[in-house]
Order: structure tokens, then sequence, then C-alpha cells
């Protein structure tokens, strides 16, 4: 089964960086924004410290269809992120955005005044999919926004 999904994914990248879309190839790529990534801990019921990780990515070029997102995607976790990387943690979230002019590649958070913030939480609309390993990645899930 994995053999299927890795043939799948590099068949599918393939298409996705051989198709055209006007006069020049785009193709689909992931930029991770480092300074927005965090972990925070909490204590649950029990006594027992949980730890959460949260990392946020800008996708350029990424694909309409959930398939070739999710595909996309997979590839991408699977070439950055080791399975003990998520194992280390109670709860992972990799959140991906798609980029647009009010979310780049590049993009930061902005404290301009005490009214004037711009976070990325503002940019829930461009928020494409998020990436759950929960249960110190038991348990995984992919949620389309």
């Amino acid at each position: 089964m994995k053999l299927l999904t890795t043939v799948l994914t590099i068949l599918s990248l393939s298409f996705l960086s051989s198709c055209e879309n006007g006069p020049s190839s785009q193709s689909v790529e992931i930029f991770p924004l480092k300074q927005l990534s965090y972990t925070d801990s909490t204590v649950s019921y029990a006594g027992d410290t949980l730890s959460i990780n949260t990392e946020y990515f800008v996708i350029a070029n990424a694909p309409d269809d959930k398939v070739a997102l999710r595909e996309v995607v997979e590839s991408y976790n699977k070439e950055t992120l080791s399975v003990k990387d998520t194992q280390k943690y109670y709860a992972f979230f990799r959140m991906f955005y798609r980029e647009t002019d009010a979310i780049g590649r590049d993009y930061v958070e902005k404290h301009e005044g005490y009214f004037n913030h711009d976070r990325i939480e503002h940019h829930g609309d461009d928020r494409i999919l998020v990436v759950k390993w929960e249960n110190y990645g038991k348990n995984v899930t992919y949620e389309f926004e």
C-alpha cells in the first residue's frame, strides 16, 4: 500500500510539474513561515504535560483539486518530517495557506500601532489545509478548508 501511495504521489507531482498554465509552467512550491511556528505546552486534568507544535506554510501555485493538494503536501511532509518528529508532541499541526497578495511566501505578522495588526489568524480565507498528528503521532487527519 505504501508503494502504491508513493508511486501515485510521484506520478501526480510529475503531472503537476508538466502541466502548463499559460505561456510558462508554474510549479507548486511550499515555503515554511518559520518565524510564526511555535511549540506550546499545557497540563491535562490528570496532571500530564502535553506539548503541542504548530507550523505554518505558504503554497505557491497550489492545486485546486483536493486530491492533488493532499498528494503535494504528503510528499512535502515525507521529505521534511520524520515519524519521530510527530511522536515527540501530543499534537503536531501543520497549517498550509494559499499564496495571495495578502499572504506571500515571505509573510510576517505586522504590529503597527494599537489597532493596526496583521496576524496569520486574519487570513483564515487563505488557509487551504491543516494536517494534524494527534495522540503522539498515532492519529493523522487532513482538514481541507
